[in-house]
């Protein structure tokens, strides 16, 4: 006679009877872990991305920001900020201007991102060119990227004609600190020194131009002084003033942004692995009904038999966490290219340790916490029920709903880390919870109407009836394929509506270029250059630069804490005037039926002004209501008498708030010019005025 086995041992005999059955239908435990291995690949893959981005911008914040201190504005700065900052010595200040302008050669011209830098810069990370040392950089040359000259047909040593000054291509930009995402700039980079800014003669002819001073201050206590100094400079004149500390940077803006959309549909993508997790367990559970009556009926525990079961996941969970890590490193090892456009350059990306084992907490959990209301159903096998065939009514009902509210604020946990924002948290699981609910609706409606049913044939017959047979999980599976189809479906939509909007159904007879900052003088003379070589129409629209003071008495920094993101309130904008409404736009609402502007004579002090529909909805205003204007430095004061809104968004120009021609007429202003042309009138027009007009930009 054999000793009774202890307890553990026991436990090793219970775990290699469930192991044994799992191995004997290698079935379930391929879909088990293919289910694990593709949301935890993807999952690890994106974490170890946004970790390392996250690492880079921590330990380059500097180098990206430009200087410990920055002050930006959109004009030049005055004197007493001038006379400030000549306070540090020169080797910590670097003064950047930055605009978009046309760049030529004798055949090519291209829009290009001119960036003008003195003597310091950089002051923190690498400036590097292709063939020559940034140190041997001399006046009266350039440095372009590579795409530009690709673009010109040129090479090194080439001329270039940048508005009024002819300056020499020197060597091509190979990496520059504080613009590490060159997928998203705003045509081909010049850098040019500052010294021969004043030659080009363009700063006087822009309307978009970014003033910048960056500025060295290691100390922490001299930094903290000088900010405050600045503070008390800048605070009526509408300068930005960063510190490297605080400010949010382009890459790290962009890349954790689309990093954080990306892990939002891989945990989607996790949801409804755990949900086929659930799916695989019941199933392979169901099978082994027999087996587990059998063990209960010989006297071994329900808890050891789950034990054993639950060890058994957790090792597959284990293995396939895995293979996952093998996954992921050949993802970012073959992928890494498809990442390059929202990527910094330079960064050193891997497995990372923090996402392991972020990735082995959520794999776990989701294991158990799928598998966990199937197991504790192995409760309700009764042998003598089962050997009998007869059915047992689960007692569980109130674990259903337990497991149910621990999904949930799981599920909640996890989708708040991503976020970091606890409103965005609840937004989302609502908007999730109704779409589910919605779905599986429908889906029982549809499971419903197949029950009623009756096609003639038996095999028919016989399909239908295992799809509503008890315990089955149609419903679950259904709902779940749904989903996925609609947020395949959804991501099909926004790019098939992009294309459309953008690139296939651009309107036949819309402009297709546009002539930026056009003086006042120049436009009889480039109408009539633009009619001797094309029959073409051309369409000016004036251009006022101007900020927004106050609406109906409510300063714009109280205005900005109130109102939504759908604007910057403080930012310049461009109001215009018309007699009549432009293109593609109609009335909402007006004072006078049909008109932009009242009829009867308002107050010596207002003046009528017509408003976009989408940009009062966003004030808040309407017809009647009051808003003040700085148009280099003189207030205006216009109220509204028109609401317009426009009928599609597309390419024709528009503007928020239009005057009346008499009101605005005189004051300091460019022109924007759009008109329609073929592919090589384009390019003969855009070669001729940045020969004869080289401070206009055109945009094809």
């Amino acid at each position: 006679m054999k000793p009774p086995q202890s307890a553990s041992q026991s436990a090793v005999v219970s775990s290699q009877i469930s192991t044994r059955e799992w191995r004997r239908q290698p079935v379930y435990p391929i879909l088990f872990i293919l289910c694990l291995l593709v949301s935890m690949s993807a999952y690890l893959t994106l974490d170890s991305l946004q970790v390392g981005v996250d690492t880079y911008v921590d330990s380059n914040q500097k180098q990206l920001v430009g200087g410990d201190l920055v002050l930006r504005s959109r004009r030049p700065f005055s004197d007493a900020i001038n006379a400030l900052v000549d306070q540090l010595p020169a080797e910590d200040v670097v003064r950047d201007v930055q605009f978009s302008g046309i760049a030529s050669t004798e055949a090519q011209s291209s829009l290009v991102a001119v960036k003008s830098v003195s003597a310091a810069y950089p002051l923190y990370g690498t400036l590097r060119f292709d063939q020559t040392d940034p140190a041997d950089w001399q006046a009266g040359s350039v440095i372009v990227e590579p795409s530009l000259l690709a673009r010109l047909d040129a090479q090194r040593g080439d001329t270039l004609q940048l508005g009024d000054a002819t300056l020499v291509i020197a060597d091509t930009l190979a990496e520059e600190p504080d613009r590490p995402l060159a997928g998203f700039g705003f045509g081909s980079r010049v850098l040019l020194r500052a010294e021969d800014l004043p030659q080009t003669g363009l700063l006087s002819q822009r309307s978009r131009v970014y003033f910048r001073i960056e500025m060295r201050l290691d100390d922490p206590e001299q930094r903290s002084e000088w900010q405050q100094r600045f503070s008390a400079l800048i605070s009526s004149d509408r300068i930005e003033l960063l510190s490297a500390d605080t400010a949010d940077t382009t890459v790290s803006a962009i890349s954790a942004d689309f990093l954080r959309f990306l892990k939002l549909l891989v945990i989607a993508v996790i949801l409804l692995s755990g949900i086929g997790m659930m799916s695989v367990v019941s199933a392979f559970l169901q099978r082994q009904t027999h087996t587990i009556a059998i063990r209960r009926a010989i006297g071994e525990p329900t808890a050891r038999i789950i034990r054993g079961y639950r060890r058994l996941l957790t090792l597959s969970t284990l293995l396939a966490i895995a293979l996952a890590c093998g996954l992921s490193l050949l993802l970012i090892h073959v992928g890494l290219d498809l990442f390059a456009a929202i990527l910094p350059e330079g960064v050193a990306f891997g497995i990372e340790p923090l996402s392991i084992l972020k990735t082995v907490v959520i794999a776990l959990a989701v294991t158990h916490l799928m598998t966990w209301l199937t197991l504790e159903k192995l409760h309700d096998i009764k042998p003598l029920a089962v050997l009998h065939q007869h059915s047992v009514r689960s007692s569980r009902g109130r674990s259903r709903f337990v497991w149910t509210a621990i999904a949930v604020l799981l599920f909640c946990g996890l989708i708040w880390i991503e976020l970091g924002d606890l409103t965005q948290t609840f937004q989302l699981m609502l908007g999730l919870g109704v779409v589910w609910s919605v779905l599986y609706a429908l889906v029982r409606l549809i499971l419903w109407i197949i029950t009623r049913m009756k096609p003639a044939e038996w095999h028919t017959r016989l399909a239908l009836q295992n799809i509503y047979r008890k315990n089955n999980q149609s419903g679950l599976f259904l709902t779940t394929i749904s989903l996925t189809v609609m947020v395949m479906g959804s991501m099909t939509l926004i790019d098939h509506s992009i294309q459309s909007q953008l690139i296939t159904q651009y309107p036949e007879d819309a402009p297709n270029l546009f002539l930026l900052d056009i003086q006042q003088e120049q436009k009889t003379e480039i109408e009539t250059l633009i009619r001797q070589q094309h029959n073409t129409e051309i369409t000016y629209y004036p251009v006022i630069r101007a900020r927004i003071d106050a609406v109906n008495g409510i300063g714009t920094e109280t205005l900005r804490e109130q109102l939504g993101t759908y604007e910057n309130i403080n930012r310049v904008f461009n109001l215009s005037y018309s007699e009549a409404i432009t293109d593609g736009e109609f009335f909402v609402d007006a004072v006078t039926d049909g008109e932009l502007f009242v009829e009867q004579e308002l107050p010596s002090d207002l003046l009528p002004v017509s408003i976009l529909a989408s940009f009062a909805e966003f004030l808040e205003v309407g017809l009647g209501d009051q808003i003040r204007f700085d148009i280099q430095g003189v207030p205006l004061t216009g109220q509204i008498t028109s609401i317009r809104k426009r009928e599609s968004r597309g390419p024709r120009p528009f503007f928020y708030f239009l005057f009346h021609p008499v009101d605005l007429a005189a004051a300091p202003q460019l022109n924007f010019a759009a008109m329609r042309l073929d592919r090589e009138g384009r390019e003969s027009i855009q070669l001729s005025l940045a020969r004869a007009y080289p401070g206009i930009t055109t945009i094809d």
